[in-house]
């Protein structure tokens, strides 16, 4: 089977971008299952080589979204059997959606969080009238809709398409042997002797959530229990915001700002933490909590997002509900449980990540949905062609 991905931005299977690293992990599982795989792109820079795949990238037009034309030829050319669009809700993956339906070329598309209320009333009117006369039309005309979650946000927005389920998977070779905790604690000797909760993720305060976490930090009154880690990049106002916000809430000395951290800094900092928080008010998928998960770190996690569903099964985490005051009640009760109990959780963390998160099999369950899905939609262009 030829098989085709495209997105919006380089694929680098290095960086913490949800759609890249989606795509590529895919690609490289088809591969390995004998098929032939290539990824096209949107996006300036030059390739990240793949060995065994082929990767285009086309240059972005600045303002104006658009499918390079030169895109088009080569999709004609390659002729996939199939097209899996990754590119979330960018304009450029709608455009290339209808095409590939006027050439009669299966595509499907995985949803990135795109659907959520907060993103679908981030641009005001413009981006629920875009939804409506262009992403959901595009949308119902895919073989399927890959959900990577609960399902339950794609049926409420008027999607027909048929929906299959398969989560992230995780690549459990990317973990470093021995992630290197002691040097990062070393690093902020004000961990010393305290219970380290730690989120990793970018400084976006209402996606992430990042308001109810520290006010919720602080509502707890942890005292000098307890601190609380941010990694990520933000700018100087977003990070000067959080600071300011931290202050407020009676916590400033207690929540400690790294930064983005990197390849082995970054294990070593998620080594290094008792506890992963993951607020996020949307989103499909987060790499750094199933990193965690896999160091066998367990979760406070609000409740609603995707992941806590499972995490909550496996008994790895703590959920609570989005407001300031279960936040509290959360971090009180890591702070108030046994070590013994928290090593427990995060040996079942450990323990779901492999049986749930595996990116061969989420893979097969996609690939096998191209073949049943196109079987039948190929039965249907056959039938409408010999009754017309």
């Amino acid at each position: 089977m030829k098989i085709l991905h495209f997105l919006v931005g380089r694929c680098d299977p290095d960086r913490v971008s949800e759609a890249g690293h989606i795509a590529y992990h895919m690609a490289t599982q088809q591969q390995r299952l004998g098929h032939e795989v290539a990824i096209f792109a949107i996006d300036s820079r030059p390739v990240i080589p793949i060995e065994g795949i082929q990767v285009a990238n086309y240059r972005a037009t600045p303002l104006l979204p658009v499918v390079p034309r030169r895109l088009k030829k080569d999709v004609l050319a390659w002729g996939p059997d199939v097209v899996h669009l990754h590119a979330s809700s960018a304009p450029e993956a709608a455009l290339l959606a209808r095409w590939l339906h006027g050439q009669q070329i299966d595509y499907v598309k995985t949803t990135h969080s795109d659907l959520t209320p907060p993103l679908l009333r981030r641009y005001g009117f413009l981006q629920p009238l875009y939804h409506t006369l262009i992403q959901r039309p595009c949308m119902n005309r895919a073989l399927f809709i890959h959900a990577l979650g609960d399902p339950q946000m794609i049926n409420q927005q008027g999607i027909t398409a048929p929906v299959l389920v398969a989560p992230g998977g995780f690549d459990s070779n990317k973990l470093p042997a021995a992630p290197d905790a002691e040097a990062f604690r070393a690093q902020y000797p004000q961990l010393e002797g305290k219970q380290v909760f730690l989120f990793m993720g970018r400084l976006d305060t209402r996606q992430k959530g990042l308001d109810l976490m520290i006010k919720g930090f602080g509502e707890a009154k942890l005292g000098e229990n307890a601190v609380l880690v941010i990694v990520g990049p933000g700018s100087r106002a977003q990070r000067r915001a959080l600071e300011a916000l931290a202050a407020n809430s009676g916590v400033g000395d207690e929540v400690i700002f790294t930064g983005p951290l990197y390849r082995a800094d970054r294990f070593a900092a998620l080594a290094a933490c008792d506890i992963f928080v993951y607020t996020a008010r949307w989103e499909d998928d987060s790499l750094p909590l199933l990193e965690a998960a896999a160091l066998g770190k367990p979760s406070l996690l609000k409740r609603g997002v995707e992941p806590d569903t499972v995490f909550a099964r496996y008994h790895a985490c703590i959920s609570v509900d989005a407001n300031i005051t279960a936040m509290a009640r959360g971090f009180a009760q890591f702070t108030a449980m046994p070590d013994a109990s928290i090593r427990e959780m995060g040996v079942r963390a450990a323990a779901m990540v492999k049986e749930e998160y595996d990116w061969l099999k989420t893979t097969r369950k996609v690939t096998e949905g191209y073949q049943s899905y196109g079987a039948n939609n190929k039965q249907q262009r056959q039938s409408h062609l010999k009754h017309a």
